[in-house]
C-alpha cells in the first residue's frame, strides 16, 4: 500500500503474531523486501495488528532495517485496511511507537481507496538537537553553515528552509544532514519551499530509506517550522512529488497549550501477496 508515492510491504497480523523462521527477524525481512532489484521493492516494512490499549497497532521498519517511531503515509493506510479488512468503526486509535494516534475515515469509495485524516498529536517542546520548538541550529556541512529547525512531531525531524526546493541537493546533503553529530539518533530531512503562507513545496530524505516520495510527518514538521518562524500560516497544503497533504496546526488551548497537527490525505492498495517461507528465509540471510 502506499499513500503519496510512499510504499511500505504491509504484513496483517491481526489474526495473531507469527513465528518467523530461524534466524528471520523484521529488520532483516524489512531490508529483504524493499529490495527493489532481489525483492518487492518499498520504502520499508509495515506491521499491522490489534493493539493492546486501542483497536488497532502498527511497527515500522525502515528499508535498511531500522525501526521507526511513527509514519503519517503509512498510518492512513493501517486505517484503510484494518476499516474495510477487519471492519473497524470510521474513527478509532492505533498504537505506535510515538503513542496513540487518532485516525478517521474520511471517504472509503472502494476496497484499497481511501481518504484518511489522522489526528498527529501536538509538536514536542524540545526538538531532536534539544533545541526549543521554533528555534534553529545552525550545523556545518560539507564547509558551509546551514541553518535548519530541528522538530519532533513523534519522530525527529530537521526542516530547512531553500528558494527552490526542485534544485534542492537534496541526496548530497540529505544524508549528511541525517548521521550529523547533533542528530545522536539520526533524523529526518525536509527541504522545503514557501511558495505562499498556505502552499509548501517539500522533498525529504529519510531516516533509513533516503529520498522518498512523500512523507507525512515530515509534511506536519514543515507547517510546524514554516508557522513558527513567521513565513506560513498554520494550515498549509504541502505539496511533495508523490501529491498533496493538507495539514492544520490548531491553535493552543488549555488541554493542548501547544496546539494539535491534523493531517489529511489518501491511502491506496496496490497488491496482495504471499511470500512463501523459503524465501524469506533466504533473502533474509542475505
Amino acid at each position: 500500500m502506499h499513500g503519496l508515492g510512499n510504499a511500505y510491504v504491509y504484513v496483517d497480523l491481526a489474526a495473531g503474531d507469527v513465528a518467523l523462521p530461524e534466524g528471520v527477524t523484521w529488520p532483516s525481512l524489512a531490508r529483504a523486501v524493499a529490495d527493489p532489484h532481489l525483492g518487492i521493492g518499498s520504502d520499508g516494512l509495515i506491521l499491522m495488528a490489534r493493539g493492546r490499549a486501542a483497536p488497532a497497532a502498527m511497527r515500522i521498519f525502515n528499508a535498511d532495517g531500522s525501526e521507526g517511531e511513527m509514519c503519517g503515509n503509512g498510518i492512513r493506510a493501517v486505517a484503510m485496511w484494518m476499516h474495510q479488512r477487519h471492519g473497524l468503526p470510521r474513527h478509532f486509535d492505533v498504537e505506535t511507537l510515538a503513542g496513540l494516534r487518532s485516525v478517521e475515515i474520511l471517504e472509503s469509495p472502494s476496497f484499497g481507496r481511501a481518504r484518511v485524516r489522522v489526528d498527529m498529536g501536538a509538536p514536542h517542546e524540545v526538538g531532536p538537537a534539544g533545541s526549543a520548538l521554533g528555534d534553529s541550529v545552525s550545523l556545518e556541512v560539507r564547509g558551509e553553515r546551514l541553518e535548519v529547525w530541528p522538530i519532533s512531531v513523534g519522530n525527529p525531524h530537521a526542516v530547512l528552509f531553500v528558494e527552490d526546493v526542485d534544485r534542492a541537493p537534496v541526496r548530497e546533503v540529505g544524508p549528511l544532514i541525517e548521521r550529523h553529530e547533533r542528530f545522536p539518533g539520526r533524523v529526518n530531512v525536509e527541504f522545503v519551499q514557501v511558495v505562499e503562507p498556505g502552499r509548501l513545496k517539500m522533498r525529504v530524505w529519510e531516516r533509513g530509506s533516503g529520498e522518498t516520495m512523500a512523507c507525512g510527518t515530515g509534511a506536519c514538521a514543515c507547517v510546524v517550522a514554516a508557522a513558527a518562524t513567521g513565513r506560513a500560516g498554520r494550515r498549509a497544503e504541502v505539496e511533495l512529488p508523490g501529491g498533496r497533504l493538507e495539514v492544520e496546526w490548531d491553535e493552543p488551548d488549555p488541554g493542548h497549550p501547544l496546539g494539535r497537527i491534523r493531517m489529511t490525505g489518501p491511502a491506496r492498495l496496490v497488491m496482495e501477496a504471499t511470500l512463501p517461507w523459503d524465501w524469506v528465509k533466504e533473502a533474509s540471510a542475505r
